[in-house]
């Protein structure tokens, strides 16, 4: 994935015999490996998903009361301007909230479960400056 507007790379990247490599294409399997002296922040999940700010499509992933596809849903406009950022994650959800961040004040306490990934594809943004 390529953010333009913060010149961000990520890569799924893993680990064999000791050599550090990254997903070019999983679907084909295009893996490339990448130099020791690389310039590239090698962070998990976790961290990286707690780094983010989250952009998400309310009518297709909506803020839930549980991390799961039949919860009930919790009561939020789209229009609301609001900041998230993940707090909890468990498996393809994470908990979002609103944050108060970039200079951005919270002016309602909104928060829920959303999906991040669906078979093993990120289906948020993610903003990592303000």
């Amino acid at each position: 994935m390529f953010y333009p507007d913060n010149y961000i790379l990520q890569f799924e990247y893993f680990e064999k015999n000791g050599i550090k490599k990254i997903y070019i294409d999983k679907k084909r399997n295009v893996v490339k490996e990448l130099d020791a002296n690389n310039c590239f922040n090698i962070e998990k999940w976790d961290e990286y998903l707690f780094s983010a700010i989250v952009e998400f499509d309310f009518s297709k992933n909506p803020l839930r009361k549980k991390p799961n596809i039949e919860s009930e849903l919790f009561e939020y406009k789209n229009s609301d301007d609001i900041i998230f950022t993940i707090s909890k994650i468990k498996g393809d959800w994470i908990y979002i909230e609103c944050s108060d961040i970039c200079d951005y004040v919270c002016k309602k306490n909104v928060g829920g479960w959303i999906k991040w990934r669906s078979k093993g594809e990120i289906i948020i943004k993610l903003y990592f400056t303000c």
